[in-house]
C-alpha cells in the first residue's frame, strides 16, 4: 500500500516552520530513510505520519484513504522508538503480543503469532527474559517484532540505534537491515547519521529548514548531489570555485587544483560557465613529487585505522583534505596530487 504526503506543513503556536510544504509518494515495501541536521523537520515529519500531531495544512494518504486526521491507534502503522520502550514488567513473548492484545486479537491467534514472530526474528529462546536480561541487539529485535507483529501497513522507526555505542550500532545496522528486508514492510527511518541512511535506505530524503533537499538512492544522492549542501552532508567534500569547460573528450574544469575532470556538467550550464567544484577526499591520490602536475605540503596527518586523513595545502593556494589507505607511505613533506574526478555543481554563494 503507497503512503502519500501532500504539501505538508507545520507551524507551531510560536511561528516555528518545522516543516514547508512536503510532498513525497512511498511504495509498497520500500525502506525510505529521513535524514538531515537537527531541526531540519525529520521528527516532526514522522510525528505527522504516525498520527501523533496533525499539520496545518497538507494531507496524508495511507493507499487511497485520507488519514490525516485519523488517531494513531486507527492508521495501522507500528513504531519502534529510540529507546525501544519496552515494557520491563513484561517477558519478551509478552511485549511482543501487547499490541495484538490492545486491539482485542483472540488468545488463541494472538498466542499463534507471537509464536511466529519469535521464531522469524530467532527469538524463541529468550520468549520468557524481561527485557533488562537481554542484549541490545535482542532488545531491538523485540522491539520490531512488536511493532511488526499487528502486521501494519507502515513501519515507522525513531533513530532507534542513536543511544547506542558505535561498536554496536554498526552490528545492529546490519541485522536491522535484513530484518527490515525479510519483512518487506513499508518503513520509514529517521536518523542524522549519514552512515545508518546509506546502508539501511532504499531511498534517502534529505531534510533542509523544513523542505526536501533530494531525494534519490544513496548512490545517486553521494554521486549526484543537487546542491551544495548535499554534496557536503552526505559523505565529505572539499569545494573549490571553477570554470566549467565542455569539449568532445567531456567535462571539465578549470580550477586552483588544474584542469579537473567531473562526473558530469551542471545541467544547462554553458562553456565558461563559473561553478563549485567538489572533490571527495576518497577522489585525491597522493603521488611522488617528482614529476608531479600538481604539488602540496602537508599540513596534518591523522590516522584513522584503514585510512590516513591528509589535510594538505597547494602551491596554487588551495587547503583539500584527502582520504588514502592506512600503508600509504608519507616519507616527505612535499607530495604531488591527482584528482580523479569531481562534481561540478552551478555556484551557489553559500
Amino acid at each position: 500500500m503507497t503512503l502519500q504526503l501532500d504539501r505538508l506543513t507545520k507551524t507551531y503556536r510560536d511561528g516555528t516552520q518545522a516543516l514547508r510544504g512536503i510532498s513525497l509518494l512511498i511504495q509498497p515495501g520500500e525502506i525510505i530513510v529521513l535524514l538531515g541536521p537537527s531541526g531540519c523537520g525529520k521528527s516532526t515529519l514522522l510525528r505527522l505520519i504516525a498520527g501523533l500531531d496533525v499539520p496545518t495544512s497538507g494531507q496524508v494518504y495511507l493507499g487511497t484513504r485520507d488519514i490525516t486526521y485519523t488517531p494513531a491507534e486507527r492508521r495501522d502503522m507500528g513504531m519502534v522508538f529510540q529507546n525501544y520502550a519496552l515494557f520491563p514488567h513484561m517477558s519478551v513473548a509478552e511485549n511482543i503480543g501487547f499490541g495484538l492484545r490492545v486491539r482485542g486479537i483472540t488468545r488463541a491467534e494472538r498466542q499463534q503469532r507471537v509464536e511466529a514472530m519469535l521464531e522469524k526474528l530467532q527469538l524463541i529462546p529468550l520468549a520468557d527474559r524481561r527485557p533488562d536480561q537481554l542484549s541490545g541487539g535482542q532488545q531491538q529485535r523485540v522491539a520490531l517484532g512488536r511493532a511488526l507483529a499487528i502486521n501494519p501497513s507502515v513501519l515507522l522507526l525513531d533513530e532507534p540505534l542513536t543511544a547506542l555505542d558505535a561498536q554496536l550500532r554498526e552490528s545492529l545496522r546490519s541485522e536491522l537491515r535484513r530484518t527490515l528486508e525479510q519483512f518487506r514492510t513499508t518503513s520509514i527511518y529517521v536518523t542524522h547519521d549519514q552512515t545508518e541512511a546509506m546502508s539501511l535506505g532504499d531511498r534517502v530524503v534529505v531534510l533542509r529548514n523544513g523542505l526536501i533537499e533530494q531525494v534519490g538512492t544513496p548512490r545517486a544522492l553521494y554521486q549526484r548531489p543537487a546542491s551544495a549542501f548535499v554534496a557536503r552532508f552526505i559523505g565529505s567534500a572539499n569545494r573549490i570555485g571553477g570554470v566549467l569547460r565542455l569539449t568532445a573528450t567531456g567535462p571539465s574544469a578549470e580550477t586552483a587544483l588544474g584542469p579537473v575532470t567531473l562526473a558530469a556538467a551542471p545541467a544547462g550550464a554553458a562553456d565558461g560557465a563559473l561553478i563549485d567544484v567538489f572533490v571527495r577526499p576518497e577522489d585525491v591520490t597522493v603521488v611522488p613529487a617528482a614529476g608531479a602536475a600538481l604539488l602540496a605540503a602537508i599540513v596534518q596527518v591523522e590516522f584513522l585505522g584503514d585510512r590516513l586523513r591528509l589535510q594538505v595545502r597547494t602551491t596554487t593556494g588551495a587547503t583539500i583534505t584527502a582520504s588514502v589507505a592506512a600503508h600509504t607511505m608519507i616519507s616527505t613533506n612535499l607530495v604531488g596530487l591527482c584528482i580523479r574526478q569531481a562534481i561540478a555543481l552551478p555556484t551557489a554563494g553559500e
